[in-house]
């Protein structure tokens, strides 16, 4: 939640020396942070805030014209969010639709699968709800909020859920041992989600982390299949 992993391709295979500037989105060139990166163009920079976007300028020293530099690259990176004790979650505050990707603390993990928060007048808590669409082969795996106690035996996840269609739904809830590689998904417990009529009717579930989450692992997961 307070460091970033940067790598990037050399623009010339000979080169050892670049730039890293830094800063909120949109910062002028010249008045974020810098630091100097040589040896290989990767680097890690480390005291930024949590659940906070980057901006990060890249620029390469020329191999041969010293002290002078070619074209950059840039790129914006948000940093995780900083673990909590508990949380909680309704999607009321959050802008609806599938274009908006951005969930706060929430993130969605791999390319397959259909994941939002959308608004209904059946939602459990007005206006909003989280869809989630997957499959067996495209499941849709959603990252939960990292916390500082899933081992610890004094806390459980809860939620609410309905199947959309009469054939139901299941639900797996796991973590990933790779927060950007879905296929590394461990499933723990798992959830046939019933469809429920009338549709503002959300069935409770819920799942003790205490001795099936292995110690180190903060971040539970959904994934719809």
């Amino acid at each position: 939640s307070s460091s970033v992993d940067l790598d990037w391709t050399a623009g010339d295979a000979a080169a050892t020396s670049w730039e890293v500037e830094y800063g909120a989105p949109g910062f002028t060139p010249g008045s974020g942070t810098t630091m100097i990166v040589t040896g290989t163009p990767a680097t890690t920079i480390s005291g930024l805030s949590p659940n906070t976007t980057y901006q990060f300028l890249i620029i390469e020293e020329c191999v041969n014209s010293p002290g002078t530099f070619s074209p950059s690259i840039q790129t914006q990176v948000t940093t995780l969010c900083a673990p909590v004790a508990t949380w909680t979650e309704n999607w009321d505050s959050h802008p609806t639709g599938s274009s908006n990707t951005s969930w706060g603390c929430f993130g969605k993990i791999g390319s397959t699968g259909f994941m939002y928060p959308t608004s209904s007048s059946f939602a459990p808590s007005s206006p909003n709800y989280f869809y989630m669409s997957g499959n067996t082969t495209s499941p849709a795996t959603l990252l939960l909020p990292e916390v500082t106690n899933s081992g610890a035996g004094t806390h459980r996840l809860e939620f609410s859920a309905r199947a959309g269609s009469t054939l139901g739904c299941l639900v797996a809830v796991g973590y990933v041992t790779d927060i950007n590689d879905a296929s590394t998904f461990v499933p723990v417990d798992s959830f046939t989600v019933a469809y429920t009529t009338p549709s503002s009717v959300y069935n409770p579930y819920f799942i003790d982390a205490a001795g099936i989450v292995p110690m180190g692992r903060q971040s539970l997961s959904f994934r719809a299949e």
